[in-house]
């Protein structure tokens, strides 16, 4: 174990991977990068996902859709870039064991993952206020694990309902109203 926390490689596992059979040395190798590639996807689908809505608070847009968790998720994105570096240096080593240097810095990424997640959360909290003290409107949203919907005024966000309740939710015109309040190029 390294600190506190349980080594996601422990030593007693890995004694005898030298030993194994080839098949079974294959298999674990199958099983680290089929781990690695999850990690990968999942995180650039995060990423690429949240870091739109986080944008579109940083950049003032008219509409703006807010979903909590995008937040935290983006901020943990470090931690599991250094997952797939652990995995990938236990598949590229003899032995399966992941380098020992980044083995030794497990406990420094979980721990990060973890503050960052609390400090994610509370600035999910927080941006609500900042965008209604900026003269935003809550304009509409459903329930815990959906967004919300802020517009610059009432007149933007009677559009957005419009819009909304006509044509299958209407993402791709909200996106669209969204570019022309803001004076942005439509998207190829």
């Amino acid at each position: 174990m390294i600190g506190w926390i349980p080594s996601l490689f422990p030593d007693r596992y890995c004694e005898g991977v030298s030993d194994l059979d080839f098949y079974t040395h294959i298999k674990n190798r199958c099983i680290i990068l089929a781990g690695s590639a999850i990690i990968s996807y999942v995180t650039y689908s995060i990423y690429s996902s949240c870091i739109v809505e986080i944008m579109s608070v940083v950049n003032s847009r008219s509409i703006i859709y807010l979903f909590w968790p995008a937040v935290p998720l983006v901020l943990c994105v470090p931690t599991a870039v250094y997952f797939v570096f652990l995995f990938m240096s236990a598949f590229f080593s003899r032995t399966l064991k992941p380098n020992k240097i980044l083995h030794r810095g497990m406990n420094i990424a979980l721990g990060y993952g973890v503050v960052v997640t609390v400090l994610g959360v509370v600035i999910s909290i927080i941006i609500p206020f900042n965008l209604f003290s900026t003269g935003y409107v809550y304009c509409q949203g459903g329930g815990p694990f959906s967004g919300i919907m802020y517009t610059k005024n009432e007149s933007v966000c009677e559009q957005v309902k419009i819009i909304w309740d006509s044509k299958d939710k209407g993402v791709k015109e909200i996106k669209e109203l969204n570019d022309k309040l803001d004076a942005i190029q439509p998207h190829q």
